[in-house]
């Protein structure tokens, strides 16, 4: 994969804005996030509280990921005041980069396809030598997991475990790197023993070919994009009776 920073001329912006496509942003957020730019010109990354659709549920208002047990872990701030606090990890929901960083470490990886490319830029961002922070103050309405159907799903499972093993193995290093992964595959056998009591198989294959994907070399939508065929083709057969067969 090619991370190529963009350069100056192509991207002439001071600053720049992401968020999912389903994620309601009210007018005076990006306002917010860009005067804490501003004030912390140590941060490359700034982050906002995430809630729900309807204002009723907090879905992240700061939090650290654990690189030594399984990356996947987030532990959550919570019961902060409206405040900038400084994280490690920012959600790709909804963050403001500076553009000096973009052109410095490059964008979010494209192979990731879905989840995870967000804490592995965050830790990119980190290691280059900038801070990431959250302003509680800015807030953005977000649906979690809609692109994959929510955090319980096949794919979500699938492009957790694929995606949290490339970067274990490609950006952490020594005694770390083997304790990362081993928690990691401990925890998702674990869960592997816990879905086989409950019978959802749909789970465990998306586990299991998250982790053949990953040794692999697999990029991209990869097993996923079988997975979603063949449940189109599924749907057909039940909407039709079987009549196109």
């Amino acid at each position: 994969m090619i991370r190529r920073p963009p350069s100056s001329t192509l991207f002439p912006y001071t600053t720049l804005f992401r968020s999912n496509n389903d994620a309601l942003v009210p007018s005076d957020t990006v306002p917010i996030m860009i005067s804490t730019l501003e004030q912390r010109q140590d941060a490359g990354i700034v982050g906002c509280r995430i809630v729900s659709y309807d204002g009723e549920k907090v879905l992240y208002q700061g939090g650290n990921r654990n690189y030594w047990l399984g990356v996947h872990n987030l532990r959550r701030l919570k019961g902060l005041p409206s405040t900038i606090i400084d994280v490690n990890f920012v959600p790709g929901c909804a963050m403001l980069v500076r553009a000096s960083v973009l052109r410095a470490v490059g964008p979010l990886r494209e192979d990731f396809f879905l989840y995870t490319d967000d804490t592995e830029f965050c830790y990119r961002v980190r290691l280059a030598g900038w801070t990431v922070v959250v302003n509680l103050d800015a807030v953005v309405r977000a649906k979690v997991g809609a692109s994959s159907g929510g955090r319980r799903s096949a794919l979500y499972y699938y492009f957790v475990t694929r995606n949290t093993s490339i970067f274990i193995a490609e950006e952490l290093s020594g005694l770390q790197r083997f304790v990362a992964f081993t928690a990691f595959c401990m925890a998702r056998i674990m869960q592997i023993l816990l879905w086989a009591f409950t019978r959802r198989w749909d789970r465990i294959q998306a586990v299991i070919r998250g982790f053949i994907d990953f040794l692999r070399g697999v990029r991209g939508p990869g097993w996923a994009a079988r997975y979603l065929k063949s449940r189109e083709v599924l749907d057909d057969h039940v909407r039709t009776g079987g009549e196109n067969e």
